[in-house]
C-alpha cells in the first residue's frame, strides 16, 4: 500500500491468469478502476508516459529470446 495514497496498491505476481488481480480485489469488495502493468518479462516502462514507445535494449532482446527458447545462432 502506497504511503502517499492508501488506494494505490502494488501487487507482485509471477504469472497472471485471466483478470486475476482485478477479480481478486473485486472479490473483497474493492472497485478496481485502473491497473498498470509496470514490468513484463523483465521489461519496465519506468519513466515513460502513456502512449510512449521505445526501442528494446540488446539485453532486453536477448532476455526475451532466452525466455521463448530462441537462441542467437551467430554466437
Amino acid at each position: 500500500v502506497s504511503k502517499k495514497d492508501a488506494k494505490d496498491v502494488t501487487v507482485v505476481i509471477k504469472e497472471g491468469k485471466y483478470r486475476e488481480v482485478r477479480r481478486l480485489f473485486e472479490a473483497f469488495g474493492y472497485d478496481v478502476r485502473k491497473l498498470d502493468r509496470t514490468v513484463f518479462a523483465g521489461i519496465s516502462h519506468s519513466g515513460m508516459k502513456r502512449g510512449d514507445v521505445r526501442t528494446l535494449t540488446p539485453i532486453e532482446v536477448r532476455r526475451l529470446k532466452r525466455l521463448v527458447g530462441i537462441e542467437e545462432s551467430y554466437r
